[in-house]
């Protein structure tokens, strides 16, 4: 029992260390690019740009954890 509280101790202190060197935002560039773009407002007002990007954004999000957890549950033996 000492064995699996240890791994999970050192898998959730790598985990927290992995996370730490991540950047706080991968599209905080493009948001500081974007926000400087003068006519942007003009072309905001027929294409919904910010409507688009939310949306790109939750379906990437669905895509990366939907073939997440193909590879865990293929890592797993779960499904070929």
């Amino acid at each position: 029992m000492e064995d699996v509280l240890l791994s999970k101790t050192i898998a959730f202190v790598v985990a927290s260390l992995v996370i730490t060197l991540l950047p706080a935002s991968p599209f905080s560039q493009f948001n500081n690019l974007i926000a400087s773009f003068p006519a942007l407002g003009y072309i905001a007002y027929f294409v919904p740009i910010p409507q688009i990007i939310s949306i790109l954004q939750a379906w990437l999000l669905a895509i990366t954890t939907y073939y997440g957890y193909m590879l865990v549950m293929r890592y797993i033996k779960l499904i070929k």
